[in-house]
């Protein structure tokens, strides 16, 4: 992989969105209808000849596919990479339609003379000056386009833009022996998630693994289930302390680890069997020092969410790794589903006693990263449940406010650059609480007041987002609509 100093690399990942497919759409009508007026114009003011109709034919389809090429790279590639394989194939491609498919369905459809008669016979009826020859020429040509339209929705894509398998890890075998992984897991009364999230750590297809389990004082089976896999598996250790919460937790796997990198995963989440071996690859192939893969959402319902799925392989600078956890494009501050190096994580605790204690961890783990990679596979399993903390209110949850203000300082100062986007963060953390307390709560007025003092954080700032400002507006007017409208749009 290609490095980057001050640009973000974008790599062959390329996921179908309902974006996508509407510009797919618009240009290829676009498309369908330039390539029959030119034709249109040709066969019937410049060569009028029938014999060289074949001339108009070509002439309209070379034209026609410049244009095509023009359009696709101006509107429907804005996201993908296209590589000198990719216009090769996208040129072969429409060589292969105009050459062959066009030409055979065109005839083919001229034949449907009943159809064009009646056509005909209708114009004639409602006295449009339409000749029979245009309304033959018009429907042929009308058949073939829906028929070409659906070929292109069907394997243009497969075509054009294959998938890239570079970062698919190879599940036989173990790809990097030499190097070991801490995976450190936090403990605390997660008996009834347990097992399923230690049987997918230890299902990880990197063998080389150092798996550092802290029972924080747990007080349901969760101790014994820790005995009982450690008796099985050598690799896993178990760290036995008094209830100090999350952070405390997670800064005693830091200090026990050995490994030449260090992941962390939360005892009722599990993770997918390629996540190390995949971020390793990721890792060693961009030189980078931190690797973030997506997440999918799992619901007590049975439903579930990719996170991430319409985001890109992509190579961060500090810089843009920063911006993009911000903006939570693709990176996020969540310390799970990342593989640091040892020394990003050097001298850096989680700060004891707070809720979001991720917010103020992992944007100085990015600071001292010099390059970082994302892959957008959904590598970690990230479970909700009534008993979880996003699920429950208290006023330790406004230690989000607190440490993003805290984040947002030393980014801003650190590159001034991103100060807009430092704002619109503010903001946001603002708009997460407020969507949680209940409305009858003391200090809503008191958030509502900072969105009103700082509202051209939001409205006049070019980072922030049409839902951004929808989410102002409906703060400001009503609280309880803006929950509700936060709930039907989750």
């Amino acid at each position: 992989m290609d490095s980057t100093n001050n640009s973000v690399t974008k790599f062959n990942k390329d996921v179908k969105t309902r974006k996508h497919a509407t510009r797919y759409f618009f240009v290829g009508v676009a498309v369908t209808v330039f390539n029959y007026v030119l034709y249109a114009f040709l066969s019937n003011l410049i060569i009028k000849d029938d014999n060289l109709i074949w001339l108009s034919t070509l002439i309209a389809t070379v034209i026609t596919t410049i244009v095509a090429y023009i359009a696709h790279s101006k509107i429907t590639w804005k996201e993908r990479h296209v590589t000198k394989t990719s216009v090769i194939r996208f040129f072969i491609w429409n060589a292969l339609i105009a050459i062959i498919i066009s030409p055979t369905l065109t005839q083919l459809f001229s034949l449907l003379t009943p159809l064009y008669e009646f056509a005909y016979g209708i114009t004639n009826t409602i006295h449009l000056p339409f000749s029979y020859k245009f309304i033959l020429t018009t429907g042929a040509f009308a058949l073939t386009s829906i028929v070409v339209m659906i070929l292109n929705f069907l394997f243009y894509d497969k075509f054009v833009f294959p998938k890239s398998k570079s970062s698919k890890a190879n599940s036989s075998h173990n790809t990097f022996p030499g190097i070991k992984v801490s995976i450190i897991i936090p403990v605390y009364n997660t008996a009834k998630y347990l097992p399923t999230c230690l049987d997918s750590v230890l299902a990880e297809t990197h063998h080389n693994l150092e798996i550092i389990c802290v029972n924080d004082g747990s007080t349901d089976k969760s101790p014994t289930i820790l005995k009982k896999y450690a008796n099985q598996d050598s690799r896993i250790q178990v760290i036995n302390q008094k209830n100090q919460g999350l952070s405390a937790a997670r800064n005693a796997g830091i200090k026990t680890a050995t490994g030449d990198y260090i992941t962390f995963v939360d005892s009722d989440d599990e993770v997918k069997p390629e996540m190390i071996e995949s971020l390793l690859k990721a890792l060693k192939e961009s030189q980078a020092d931190i690797a973030a893969c997506s997440f999918t959402e799992s619901f007590p319902s049975g439903k579930t969410k990719s996170f991430n799925r319409n985001h890109q392989e992509t190579i961060y600078d500090t810089e843009n790794a920063i911006k993009a956890m911000l903006k939570e494009t693709g990176f996020n501050v969540a310390a799970t589903m990342k593989l640091f190096s040892k020394n990003t994580l050097r001298g850096i605790k989680f700060p004891i006693g707070k809720l979001h204690e991720d917010v103020d961890t992992t944007y100085k783990a990015i600071l001292k990263a010099k390059k970082l990679i994302f892959i957008p596979e959904d590598y970690y399993v990230y479970r909700h449940h009534q008993s979880s903390i996003i699920n429950n209110f208290s006023d330790q949850k406004f230690d989000l406010i607190t440490l993003t203000d805290q984040m947002c300082d030393d980014i801003s100062a650190k590159y001034p650059k991103l100060k807009n986007v430092t704002k619109e963060r503010r903001m946001r953390a603002r708009f997460s609480i407020l969507r949680q307390i209940p409305i009858d709560h003391p200090k809503v007025k008191s958030l509502q007041e900072y969105l009103r003092i700082h509202q051209k954080y939001i409205t006049r700032n070019p980072e922030a987002t049409k839902t951004d400002k929808i989410a102002l507006r409906l703060a400001l007017s009503n609280v309880r609509l803006f929950q509700f409208a936060y709930k039907l749009f989750k």
